[in-house]
């Protein structure tokens, strides 16, 4: 049979289960006594909160804006309301002094015990007192949960961290809110936030900005898709968004960034391997891959050569691929291959390069080297124009040479052979038998 308790006291659980719900408001009527607790869920700060214990590794912290929230925990007197509420705390960021001070404001408010929803003031007067706080930063160590947990150092903030990471996810997902890209309104858990930047974009736009840059080999690492913002997702979170498959081949990639970064480590080029192979010394360019033992020069990244140079080719690369045979052979991806290629093509392209970026990089060297080619034979077997200074070739007939700009000049010394009215075009005999006479400059 429940107990009956005095209408004071009922009147007062009913109002703290009517504002804040049962989901936050737990009764024990099981007892002698009339007795519960309230979740108080305090609302985010602007600027963030640095949550820290002192442990033997050094000093250990947390930033946050949401802080878990503070139970307040209450039990009836049995001649309640003349004898006041017994109120205490629960909280596993709550110092000491801060537990003090909540105390104080509490003793000053139970002064006036006669007014009804007095334990919902009490929730009122806790919630405003932390908000109105300057918190910027949090020592747990010695705090009382720590003291009556025998919880200590790192093992203590990883507590903390975990229940207001829990707390701002759950308060999240239940707000809506508008992506930064598409600018959609969209319910919490379509959408994702990045801390501790806070910009919130919709998944849907985050999944396709990640499965562009790993397309691209843009990865080091994924970040928040606001521009030059440094904050990154979880692995968890870019699982969840790409799939297991397309995770698993970022997990690749970051690991070739980093092993990039190492001179004495180079990857092998067979597109079937792609291992990671040390260089046999800092001086040498052979590298032996020690999953399929093949030998390879880490500079031009064919069958070792030995001491004989890199082959020169105007070919920005090559690659190998499987014949219709399937057997591995070379391919060479020419510049005009790459001018010529589909953006999906070039993507394609990336992928055997470590990046779009890399291949963009390859291939302005390339075009670089196919330009000074190009102008050595400008140089050797063309001459220019002496008024719009085009590039011109003759292979047979006489050195009078006739420009698209209207100039008629000497193929031999680069004289302009203008008549007498000057570059108009109209040539004298004198002019005519020049053309067709060895150019003396071009021959002394």
């Amino acid at each position: 049979m429940p107990k009956v308790f005095s209408q004071e006291q009922e009147e007062e659980v009913e109002a703290l289960v009517a504002f804040y719900g049962e989901e936050l408001v737990k009764i024990d009527r099981s007892r002698e006594l009339l007795e519960g607790s309230v979740s108080i869920e305090l609302e985010p700060k602007t600027n963030p909160i640095l949550l820290y214990v002192d442990s033997e590794e050094g000093r250990q912290s947390y930033k946050t804006k949401q802080l878990s929230p503070i139970n307040l925990v209450f039990r009836f007197p049995i001649d309640y309301p003349t004898t006041p509420i017994d109120l205490n705390f629960q909280s596993l960021w709550l110092t000491a002094h801060l537990a003090e001070e909540i105390h104080d404001h509490l003793e000053v408010l139970a002064k006036n015990t006669s007014k009804p929803c007095f334990l919902l003031r009490c929730c009122d007067t806790v919630k405003n007192f932390i908000e109105e706080c300057d918190l910027k930063e949090i020592c747990l160590d010695g705090n009382p949960y720590s003291i009556q947990n025998n919880v200590f150092g790192i093992n203590l903030l990883s507590i903390v961290q975990n229940s207001c990471k829990e707390y701002e996810d759950k308060t999240f997902n239940q707000r809506w809110h508008d992506c930064e890209v598409c600018y959609d309104n969209k319910s919490g858990p379509e959408c994702v936030q990045f801390n501790p930047c806070g910009h919130v974009f919709c998944k849907k736009c985050v999944r396709t900005y990640f499965l562009d840059q790993l397309t691209a080999m843009r990865v080091a690492p994924l970040s928040c898709l606001s521009p030059r913002c440094e904050s990154y997702p979880s692995e968890m979170l870019i699982e969840e968004l790409v799939g297991e498959d397309h995770f698993e081949r970022y997990q690749r990639i970051i690991l070739s960034n980093v092993l990039a970064r190492i001179d004495d480590i180079a990857f092998c080029p067979r597109p079937r391997c792609q291992s990671p192979a040390p260089r046999r010394s800092c001086t040498s360019l052979l590298a032996i891959c020690p999953v399929c033992d093949y030998s390879f020069c880490i500079k031009c990244h064919r069958a070792y050569h030995g001491v004989n140079p890199c082959r020169a080719t105007v070919v920005a690369g090559s690659r190998m691929v499987e014949d219709e045979e399937g057997n591995l052979v070379f391919k060479e991806i020419t510049v005009d291959e790459y001018l010529a290629a589909t953006d999906d093509q070039r993507q394609e392209m990336a992928w055997w390069y470590g990046g779009i970026d890399k291949l963009e990089e390859v291939m302005d060297k390339a075009l670089g080297l196919n330009e000074k080619r190009t102008q050595k034979v400008l140089e050797k077997y063309t001459k220019t124009c002496p008024t719009c200074g085009i590039a011109v070739m003759v292979d047979e007939g006489c050195n009078e040479v006739f420009c698209r700009c209207g100039t008629w000049f000497c193929y031999g010394c680069g004289e302009i052979l203008a008549g007498e009215e000057g570059g108009s075009g109209t040539r004298n005999l004198k002019t005519l038998q020049r053309a067709f006479a060895p150019c003396p400059r071009h021959h002394k």
